[in-house]
């Protein structure tokens, strides 16, 4: 799974085969509603470590994870719940 977090709305979450920069022009839509990139990444779950962790880089978007993703993404699924 892949994710894309902006600072508008927080994390997107969607399927690896979209990239990450046709995701954001579906988001952005043709309204062109404002979405500042602030990270962009995949989630990785490990069977060792419950939880989702947060790694690598949008190629696409020339955009990395950031170091807080996994902890901030916990807390925004916590609070769907």
């Amino acid at each position: 799974m892949k994710y894309i977090r902006t600072k508008e709305q927080g994390f997107f979450l969607f399927p690896n085969v979209i990239k990450h920069s046709e995701f954001l022009r579906m988001l952005v839509g043709p309204s062109n509603r404002p979405a500042t990139v602030i990270s962009a990444g995949f989630i990785a779950t490990d069977a060792a470590a419950p939880g989702l962790r947060c790694t690598g880089t949008s190629v696409s978007l020339k955009v990395p994870a950031d170091w807080e993703d996994s902890n901030d993404l916990a807390n925004q699924l916590e609070m769907c719940m």
